[in-house]
């Protein structure tokens, strides 16, 4: 191969992508970071829109700060400041006098769940005893490539019995695991942030350690980036500039150029090449494998990705709402509107919202997420204005009768207003629908669903798929990072950090 132009392209500037980047960039290695769009971020990006700045993604940042990644790359020099967001849920049903609370603490939120549900916080306690020590272990399992040797290091630290209900509860569905506990009486209220966020039901088989999304904020705080979660992308991205890697933006690579079994390089969109010995998919291994690059794909492509499953609105409004006949101060919160509050229409509620989708309709009720980014960090918003992000789950992507109606917009603001004072749908000023399709055009998303690591620690564990939990590609100098990588979705860069470990392994 003749000289290389850069010693590793890495193709996608998501969060996995950069922090990919910034590791192989200091370790020395010219690094080019090639992206679509004409920012980076990816999903973890704020943008300027209705004349405010909003999240692509509206969630809370937990799993990163799990990580190391903040203080080695010292992203606080970039100026990423956070935010801690405690409580971090509000939890409503049809009726909001039995909202409850889930706090950073284990005891405060049983405490503000007995006050709605009195014989549900004994149960609570119990699913988090047995619950902590399994988070803490995969949260631990993520930090490192799960080698058999880095996994029994780590399975040992852990003991015995969180690695037996890690296995357990793999298997199982959530409303299993919930019940086992003895905590299936407020089943419809967690599992509405557990397996929906997946785009499946509470009773699907698998989806045990979906649970887990709760004892993972006892362990590790909420927070949000000042700023918007584009400012976690913008100081990695940062960082990278000052250890000499360089981003392209506006250009998407095509192929994968594949020598004696062997990269050499990427062609892009606009015609040209770059040469480099290492080439890193930070985007969805999907297109790696079925329009990058040439030969048979591996086995696991086999299986169909769901459609969809989620949409978005965001919404401004020309003051902050209250819940309707929520009494916050009873559980011991001055702003109920600092959490996110979960919108779930139950257990059953959510089995006939995934129905549904699946027939390419959309449920009348389903899981709802209302975030309220404007009452942390007042920069994202006009002065007299209120950000809120209303992210709708069980969101077909082929909905019957399109996208480009306004009607199932609205409909959700009619939803989300039985839980909010009467005068809620008249403070709305401006709001756009970001759908499924929207993700898919603008982000690269199949059918708009968000590429996630399906397997869990489990498979990670046994190698599965191998692409996927160890990053290399079954061609040399390729590599595979992001979501849809070990250990998954969010906003984690734990996949980042790995690949780029993977790398430098290799070319010691």
């Amino acid at each position: 191969m003749t000289r290389p132009d850069f010693d590793a392209v890495v193709a996608g500037a998501g969060h996995n992508g950069l922090i990919a980047a910034c590791y192989l960039a200091r370790s020395g290695m010219d690094v080019l970071v090639v992206e679509a769009r004409d920012t980076v971020g990816g999903l973890a990006s704020t943008v300027d829109a209705l004349g405010a700045r909003v999240n692509i993604c509206m969630c809370d940042h937990v799993m990163i700060r799990s990580t190391p990644i903040i203080e080695e790359l010292d992203l606080v020099a970039q100026g990423l400041t956070y935010v801690d967001v405690d409580p971090h849920h509000l939890y409503l049903s049809g009726d909001p006098t039995a909202a409850w609370f889930g706090f950073h603490d284990v005891e405060q939120t049983a405490e503000s769940l007995a006050i709605v549900h009195p014989g549900a916080a004994a149960g609570y306690r119990r699913l988090m005893d047995r619950a902590l020590p399994v988070a803490r272990l995969v949260l631990d399992l993520a930090c490192e490539v799960p080698t058999p040797g880095a996994s029994l290091k780590a399975l040992g630290r852990h003991g015995v019995s969180a690695v037996s209900t890690m296995l357990g509860w793999a298997r199982r569905s959530a409303l299993d695991v919930l019940a086992s506990a003895g905590a299936d009486d407020v089943a419809g209220m967690l599992l509405a942030g557990a397996p929906s966020t997946w785009g499946l039901p509470p009773r699907h088989p698998r989806t045990g350690l979906a649970v887990l999304s709760a004892a993972v904020r006892h362990a590790v705080m909420p927070g949000r980036p000042v700023g918007g979660s584009g400012a976690l992308s913008g100081s990695i991205a940062s960082r990278l500039a000052s250890v000499g890697g360089k981003v392209r933006c506006g250009v998407s690579v095509e192929s994968v150029l594949v020598e004696s079994r062997r990269v050499r390089g990427v062609g892009l969109s606009d015609g040209s090449v770059i040469e480099a010995p290492v080439v890193v998919c930070a985007a969805d291994p999907r297109r790696l494998y079925t329009e990058w690059l040439a030969g048979d794909p591996p086995a696991w492509l086999e299986a169909k990705p769901p459609e969809g499953f989620e949409a978005k609105l965001d919404v401004v409004l020309d003051r902050l709402p209250t819940y309707l006949g929520l009494d916050a101060e009873r559980h011991g919160v001055t702003d109920p509107l600092v959490p996110t509050g979960v919108v779930s229409p139950g257990v059953d509620g959510m089995a006939s919202a995934h129905a549904t989708m699946l027939g390419g309709e959309m449920a009348t009720d389903t899981v709802m997420y209302a975030n309220w980014p404007s009452v942390t960090d007042r920069s994202l918003v006009a002065e007299g204005e209120h950000l809120l992000g209303l992210e709708v789950l069980f969101t077909p992507y082929g909905l019957r009768g399109g996208w480009d109606s306004s009607a199932v917009a609205e409909r959700w603001l009619e939803r989300f207003a039985r839980v909010m004072d009467p005068g809620f749908l008249d403070s709305v000023r401006r709001w756009r629908l970001v759908s499924p399709v929207d993700y898919e055009s603008g982000f690269g998303l199949s059918r708009g669903f968000v590429p996630s690591f399906a397997g869990g620690a489990v498979s990670a564990l046994l190698g599965r798929p191998r692409e996927l939990t160890r990053y290399r590609a079954s061609v040399d100098g390729l590599y595979v990072t992001g979501g849809a990588t070990f250990p998954g979705a969010g906003i984690w860069g734990a996949s980042g950090r790995n690949a780029a470990s993977v790398v430098l392994a290799d070319r010691a």
